[in-house]
């Protein structure tokens, strides 16, 4: 059976309230201009990454399918 994955990015509206820290600490972690991002973009699917995603305050966490005919992005953004 294949492991259900996730492609999770945070946007430029997080603000750094920490909360996707506190739910899925294992999957993300703080970026350098005081928000947050994913520890990687390809997560396994978690119920406690959905969680993350509905209690962010600004709803900057995007949870997708990632598309297997396009590899996920090289290098994250400064704002993820």
């Amino acid at each position: 059976m294949t492991r259900r994955r996730w492609l999770v990015r945070i946007d430029a509206r997080c603000m750094g309230a920490a909360l996707c820290l506190g739910i899925a600490g294992e999957s993300f972690r703080p970026n350098a201009e005081g928000g947050h991002r994913p520890r990687t973009l390809i997560v396994d699917a978690a119920v406690d990454v959905v969680d993350a995603a509905e209690t962010c305050p600004v709803q900057a966490i995007s949870i997708t399918d990632p598309d297997p005919a396009e590899p996920p992005p090289a290098a994250l953004p400064s704002c993820l």
